[in-house]
């Protein structure tokens, strides 16, 4: 029984840094502020604190997909593809390309 708490406590205070650590970077502070939970009562401000703060966005990575390029970049490439297989003329390409910002 005492095992079972043990594995059960482990598997509590694990989740909760794994969320604590991604809410740190997602509102753009040092996630070594995640061991604040450790700390009894205070923990508890800490947690409506970091719930409240509002998260940071970069332009960057707002638009960009799990493999590293950017979606217009992707439309791009998908573009370019049909350009070559002469589904799109020039004119078409280049107007999209334009729409796209490049």
């Amino acid at each position: 029984m005492a095992i079972l708490i043990v594995v059960a406590a482990f598997s509590s205070y694990w989740a909760m840094f794994a969320v604590t650590a991604k809410r740190c970077r997602d509102i753009g502070i040092n996630p070594w502020w995640t061991l604040t939970i450790l700390i009894p009562y205070i923990n508890v401000f800490i947690g409506i604190l970091f719930g409240c703060m509002k998260t940071k966005e970069i332009e960057k990575t707002r638009n960009f997909s799990q493999n590293g390029t950017s979606s217009n970049a992707q439309e791009l490439i998908s573009l370019k593809a049909l350009l070559d297989q002469e589904v799109l003329t020039q004119e078409q390409f280049d107007e999209k390309k334009k729409e796209l910002g490049f």
